[in-house]
């Protein structure tokens, strides 16, 4: 749909994010990416929120995506196609004193003027540029945007105090007068680029976002909410109680609320989340399936884990996990193939409790035998120590560091090893186990990446062949892998795939290699021996031997009648199943008998002894 060509006549808004406002009110807007809105289109029946709505720097675009007459849609909504655009609104003449409500002035740093916000009778917004001589000049071109009460701002982020950023200058100046310290974006909900400019200012504050209670303020406070999650130190989301549609803080207030109230309410505020976490179901929540579009997998080791995944290695101490988990990791930072198998390449992020040194040496053998320098272009960090991942605060900030790294749109895997390390509740409760899967979804959820756990295997006989812990781990897996070390050769068998064939074992072993310095000379420690380190090479899988298991009492004497029977069998391998049955029941002499042999037939070590059917067949 076409835009029109600008023109200079008249407009009754006075600037164009006073128009663009009063479009998001109308059209019930929200925001769906950095600046980009969507709302009801009116000039179709519209379910579906059609109209796509943005802000540029000298025009608003309007887009309906049901193909509606791009001037029919301006009709329904009131406005004329020239109010869409920079032009009409610099040559608007100043406001006369009798249509000023208030005037709020934005300053620097060191207190000078840099700008007045304007709030006319008609509750419209003019901002006006100020000269050095002090005189207004209604044009904004080339002014960058700073937030309300710069000065104060700053020193409270610098006495660590916390901060109220609430939306318009009259809360800000209804909240200094409760005794806090509080701040504004200028031009209201929905100016992302005017965020973009005020978030600066913002770094390591403590903020307590405070929205208003309509959809385009918690729209607004949702987006700079989320600007601020890689600069703040802190941020909490107050949804202030018993307010109606559209009112605000000072609406709060005049309702009787009172700066001991908003003190306990800032207090209990809880930890800002991102849309798209658990908490913050999509708009849409439910969809048919049928509209859902085919995907075909798309795999960060193919075969063996897909994008997105939870996985998990487990086995006992000493089996070689971690020299697993470091080859996939190298493998993906450098998009290697993994043992012939292709990977996604990205950044990686291996969050190690203990074994710092020992990590480096292993890292350093991998890059000898495979060739690969890292140098500082491989994406592959390594965390500074454990993160008490059960801890929301604790997620919060690994939250906050990840969207730090460069490129964090290319992160491909988080390994954490141990599990045990990053998690201080109880791995064998439901409840606690519960929580920390859930902080591990938030990362994977926001950053879309695969988490892969290195975890233990119980030591007893009924917990040796999983991981330790809650059974609620395993079922929130994707993938799962055990790893078993049989003097020297490490098994490494798929024990679950969620959603796929599993993957067939292999077999390694861990070959020594002796370290060399970048000019390739073999490094030695202080008593002149060489310093090694290990590298897993892939060999012929073997099948273990499954154990010996003596028969029960009566698979005995199951055995038994099979032999007596077959002695006077014209078969060399088989009797009547009938007949079987029938020794079997008179020699064992136990009611419920039918129980009895069906347990015998079902049980395993019979089945590997004997085909059953009509007949007892001796299996070759």
């Amino acid at each position: 749909m076409s835009q029109p060509k600008s023109s200079k006549e008249p407009t009754r808004y006075q600037s164009l994010s006073d128009c663009f406002q009063n479009l998001l009110s109308q059209t019930n807007a929200r925001e769906e990416s950095s600046g980009q809105f969507k709302g009801t289109c009116p000039a179709h029946d519209d379910h579906q929120a059609s109209l796509s709505l943005k802000l540029e720097d000298n025009r608003i675009l309007l887009n309906c995506f049901a193909r509606c007459d791009f001037n029919n849609v301006c009709e329904k909504l009131g406005v004329d196609p020239k109010e869409l655009f920079a032009d009409p609104y610099q040559d608007n003449p100043p406001p006369r004193k009798s249509e000023i409500a208030a005037e709020y002035v934005y300053t620097n740093p060191d207190g000078s003027p840099r700008f007045v916000v304007i709030r006319k009778e008609n509750k419209r917004f003019l901002q006006a540029r100020i000269n050095p001589n002090g005189s207004p000049e209604y044009s904004m071109k080339g002014i960058r945007r700073i937030p309300y009460r710069l000065p104060q701002l700053i020193k409270a982020i610098e006495n660590g105090k916390t901060l109220l950023l609430v939306e318009g200058e009259k809360d800000v100046e209804t909240a200094e007068e409760l005794g806090f310290i509080a701040t504004t974006f200028p031009q209201g909900a929905g100016k992302s680029e005017v965020a973009d400019q005020c978030i600066e200012w913002l770094k390591d504050a403590e903020v307590v976002l405070i929205p208003d209670n309509d959809e385009s303020g918690q729209s607004h406070m949702q987006m700079i909410g989320e600007k601020l999650l890689p600069v703040a130190r802190s941020i909490r989301l107050l949804q202030l109680p018993d307010l109606g549609e559209k009112e605000d803080l000072s609406d709060w207030v005049q309702k009787g609320g009172t700066s001991e109230d908003l003190k306990k309410l800032v207090d209990e505020s809880p930890v800002f989340t991102p849309s798209g976490s658990p908490e913050s179901p999509p708009e849409q929540f439910f969809t048919l399936i049928g509209q859902i579009p085919l995907t075909e997998p798309e795999w960060l080791i193919e075969g063996v884990l897909e994008c997105g995944a939870l996985g998990m290695i487990f086995g006992q101490s000493e089996s070689g996990k971690s020299y697993f988990a470091l080859d996939f990791g190298a493998c993906i930072a450098t998009g290697k193939a993994w043992q012939g198998k292709k990977v996604s390449q990205g950044t990686v992020l291996y969050m190690a409790a203990e074994g710092r040194p020992g990590l480096k040496r292993r890292q350093r053998a991998w890059e000898q035998v495979n060739k690969i320098e890292f140098g500082d272009t491989v994406p592959l960090y390594l965390s500074a120590d454990a993160a008490d991942l059960s801890n929301e605060e604790v997620v919060e900030k690994l939250r906050r560091d990840i969207r730090s790294i460069p490129e964090p749109e290319q992160l491909r895997l988080v390994i954490i090893d141990t599990l045990h390390r990053h998690n201080s509740g109880d791995e064998n409760s439901t409840h606690d186990m519960g929580n920390f899967l859930s902080h591990l979804g938030r990362i994977q959820k926001e950053f879309k990446v695969a988490v892969l756990l290195i975890h233990h295997s119980g030591v007893g006989k009924e917990t040796q062949n999983r991981g330790r812990g809650s059974s609620s781990l395993r079922a929130a897996l994707d993938t799962e892998i055990k790893i078993e070390n049989n003097e020297g050769t490490i098994d490494f068998t798929n024990t679950k795939q969620k959603d796929f064939e599993r993957f067939a074992p292999m077999s390694f072993q861990l070959k020594q290699v002796n370290l060399q310095d970048a000019q390739g000379r073999e490094l030695a420690d202080r008593y002149g021996d060489p310093i090694t380190s290990c590298v897993l090479e892939q060999i012929g899988y073997v099948e273990p031997e499954a154990p010996k298991v003596a028969p029960g009492k009566n698979q005995e004497v199951f055995i038994e009648c099979f032999e007596e029977l077959l002695k006077n069998s014209q078969a060399e391998d088989r009797v009547k199943t009938a007949e079987l049955r029938e020794a079997v029941r008179l020699k064992i002499n136990k009611p419920k008998f039918n129980e009895t042999w069906g347990t015998l037939k079902r049980g395993s070590q019979l089945k590997q002894l004997f085909e059953i059917g009509e007949v007892m067949t001796i299996r070759k």
